[in-house]
């Protein structure tokens, strides 16, 4: 079976399937994806593709990435030696070349006639010419060795230090949401306070995103009521970065997160996430890879109180969620994710808010 992201938009119970069912299976697997526990669970095996090259490794993807990081850790050491054996012989060489430059031009040695001189002369510079020749080819001999590659993109995304903001951001009172005549949720009452990190999980179609929309304001309650602290700043991230669509460049989008940017930020913050440089650029001219690294972009800038994130980790590589789990694990404020990933709520929730049978329950962690 060839299965390309078949996590990406399973909810947590058809997670559990797929994994029983190829455990269970006789057949052969070839799987594409970035859900680091579904990984765990279900392969022996890992090909990285990076750079263009592909390297194999045993294991799961957790044994994988230990492997991956003796094997780095290895290579920086055979590179440092190597680096240092080939400094020490240039070093040689060019002392031998020197000396070799010096015989020949010295005319006497000590009270002996010029033409003993000279012939000493000759013969110590022949010799260390010799020499310099000899270490040049021991150096060329060693080649050169590629520098390990470590790849710094969103390894360390520069955080903004979050505003306090309310102590009580959000309280949501005997809530009813609706769609049509249709009820979603009802009898919600829920309070999110600051420092918290909620995951909000449930099955697909419970009322996970209509419940993010009423809480940004996108959607008004049947009955009840969302209070929001006073002075509340929000920021919001959808899964697909829809967010991005009313921005016109990059400039636009990161202004828009944080007023404060000043121009070298911009390019800096560009630069070390692998995004055009040219802030001018056009949004719509972006790839789904790079509209990814803006929304991350805005997100690590923001100096909202509260995040609204809609299945943050959907469309990120390995490297990429482990900087967002980074990101949010230092974000002094408060967190409300919704999301399928299992290590990521791991990680991160204090909270679960469960949607099911039409409400919604709270458990602490």
């Amino acid at each position: 079976y060839l299965l390309d992201e078949p996590t990406n938009h399973l909810d947590l119970n058809s997670l559990q399937w797929l994994e029983d069912w190829i455990t269970a299976s006789d057949a052969g697997f070839l799987i594409v994806s970035h859900d680091r526990a579904f990984l765990d669970a279900t392969v022996t095996r890992c090909i990285e593709l990076e750079r263009g090259k592909l390297s194999a490794y045993p294991g799961n993807f957790t044994a994988a990435m230990a492997e991956k990081q003796l094997r780095l850790e290895a290579a920086k050491i055979a590179f440092g030696a190597h680096e240092r054996k080939v400094s020490q012989l240039q070093r040689e060489a060019q002392l031998a070349a020197q000396q070799a430059s010096r015989s020949e031009n010295k005319h006497r040695v000590g009270n002996r006639d010029a033409m003993t001189a000279s012939h000493l002369a000759n013969r110590g510079a022949h010799k260390s010419g010799r020499r310099a020749l000899a270490l040049e080819a021991r150096i060329e001999h060693l080649g050169e060795l590629e520098k390990p590659f470590e790849d710094q993109f969103m390894t360390r995304v520069p955080l903004e230090p979050a505003a306090h903001g309310p102590n009580e951001v959000l309280t949501l009172e005997d809530l009813t949401l609706t769609r049509g005549e249709r009820v979603i949720l009802g009898g919600v009452t829920l309070h999110l306070r600051r420092g918290q990190q909620v995951a909000l999980v449930g099955a697909n179609g419970g009322g996970k995103s209509t419940l993010l929309l009423s809480i940004l304001g996108q959607l008004e309650p049947s009955a009840g009521s969302i209070r929001h602290g006073v002075g509340l700043q929000v920021y919001w991230a959808g899964q697909n970065t829809e967010e991005l669509s009313e921005y016109a460049t990059l400039e636009d989008a990161l202004l828009a997160a944080n007023p404060t940017l000043e121009t070298r930020a911009l390019y800096a913050l560009l630069a070390s996430l692998g995004l055009p440089k040219d802030p001018k650029r056009l949004v719509s001219s972006l790839s789904g890879g790079q509209r990814t690294r803006l929304s991350l972009a805005r997100l690590s800038v923001t100096k909202a109180h509260l995040l609204v994130l809609d299945e943050p980790t959907n469309n990120l590589d390995t490297d990429a969620i482990a900087a967002l789990e980074r990101l949010l694990s230092d974000y002094a404020g408060t967190v409300l994710f919704a999301s399928h990933d299992r290590r990521l709520i791991e990680t991160l929730a204090t909270t679960i808010w469960r949607v099911q049978d039409g409400t919604v329950l709270e458990e602490l962690r």
